[in-house]
Formats: C-alpha cells, sequence, structure tokens
C-alpha cells in the first residue's frame, strides 16, 4: 500500500529561510561599502560610556593620568635602585625626563615585570592604574574619530574604508592621550583632533596609492587640490 504524500513547492521557500537570506544579502552590501562603519564601533559610540566630557571632566581624567604616570616613575626608580645598578639608574632617570608618549614608560614596565622581585607588585598596579585612566579618557572620545574619518573618507573619494580610517584614527587618539597636558589651557579634543587628522592623513598617502608617493609630495598635491576647490 502506497501513501501519497503531499507535493512540495520548488519555487517557495520557508518564511525564515527567506529572511536570513535577506539579512546576508544586506550583511554583505554594508561590509562591501567603504561607508560603513563596523557594527561592532556603532554599539560601542552609542554606548553612555562614550559621551563626550566636558572641560572640567577633562581636565580631572588628564590630572589624574599624569599623577599615575609619576608615580609608575617613581615605582621605577625604586625598583631599579633596587638592582643596585647604576646603569638601570639612569637608563630610568633620562627616560623620566625624556619621554613623550610613554614608550619608554611601557617599555621599562614590561623589563620590570619580566625581571620580577621586590618592589614588582607595586608597579604592576601603578601600570594597570594607568592603563584604566588611559583607556577610559580615549573611550570618550571614541566619536571624535569616527567623525574625523568620515570627514576624510568624503574628502579623499574613500579611497581607503571607514574601517581603516577608524584604525588609524585609534592610534593617533592613543598618541594624544599620551601626549596630552592640561597645564598648557587647551582642551583635549583640539589637541585629539589634530593627532587623528596626521594619523589618517599619513594612512591615506601610504596606503592609498599602488605606487607610494612621498609625504611631502602628497601634502603639497592635496593643498593644490584644497586651493583648486576653494577657486572654484
Amino acid at each position: 500500500m502506497f501513501i501519497r504524500r503531499p507535493a512540495r513547492s520548488i519555487t517557495s521557500n520557508p518564511p525564515s529561510t527567506s529572511s536570513s537570506r535577506r539579512a546576508s544579502t544586506s550583511r554583505r552590501a554594508c561590509a562591501s561599502d567603504p561607508r560603513h562603519i563596523p557594527d561592532i564601533i556603532s554599539a560601542r559610540i552609542n554606548r553612555p560610556a562614550c559621551d563626550p566630557l566636558t572641560a572640567a571632566e577633562e581636565t580631572v581624567a588628564a590630572t589624574r593620568i599624569a599623577d599615575q604616570r609619576a608615580a609608575l616613575w617613581s615605582a621605577l626608580a625604586l625598583f631599579a635602585a633596587g638592582l643596585k645598578c647604576r646603569k638601570s639608574s639612569a637608563c630610568v632617570a633620562w627616560a623620566t625626563a625624556h619621554d613623550n608618549d610613554d614608550e619608554a614608560l611601557l617599555a621599562l614596565t614590561s623589563c620590570a615585570l619580566a625581571l620580577g622581585g621586590a618592589g614588582v607588585d607595586n608597579v604592576r598596579t601603578l601600570a594597570a592604574q594607568l592603563k584604566r585612566c588611559k583607556d577610559r579618557l580615549a573611550e570618550r572620545n571614541l566619536r571624535l574619530v569616527v567623525h574625523c574619518a568620515s570627514k576624510h573618507g568624503h574628502a579623499t573619494g574613500w579611497i581607503l574604508p571607514m574601517a581603516d580610517l577608524i584604525q588609524e584614527g585609534a592610534i593617533g587618539l592613543m598618541k594624544a592621550v599620551c601626549r596630552f597636558d592640561p597645564s598648557r589651557g587647551w582642551r583635549f579634543s583640539t589637541m585629539a583632533t589634530w593627532w587623528i587628522d596626521h594619523h589618517i592623513g599619513r594612512a591615506i598617502a601610504d596606503k592609498a596609492r599602488t605606487i607610494r608617493l612621498p609625504v611631502h609630495i602628497a601634502e603639497g598635491k592635496s593643498k593644490v587640490a584644497k586651493a583648486i576647490a576653494s577657486l572654484a
């Protein structure tokens, strides 16, 4: 005895399958669009933790970073003195006076953590506190990075995708966090904008062309293009 089964339509798809196909198609379209902001960035900048700081809050945050940095340098100096090595103490003293972007500070902190010994726990704690303060100030200015990246993307015709521009701008933002000095009287956003634009402009000059042009020639071409656009 044979049981007749209902015929299944070949042309019709289940609703879940068609909706998932539409969603995947839209995701592919967004990924191929150079103006698309990555979903992880969009979700992050819409959080309240990324709201811009006021001038007073910027001063407080920058002062806290400066205090944490000074405390970490002092801990490294004590650690170097405990090693009873003149070269180590001289290296820490020189780096304290000449380090402007925390590169030497991070390198010496890594060396101290690798060596271990007396005082290394204090160095580890202060380094974690400094990183936390710097990350908090940078996170509050992520929207500024997206704004500058969008501005450069529109100006250059999206030679680089939005994700790459945001990545380069974030590097400039971290550089501004390391170099910001609240005692000079300007806002952090003013200094951060310059560093973000600088890093994005260098990335466009280095990566946008098949044959890389020197930086001074690329800057000259951009100035000429801006002058022509202003006269038109």
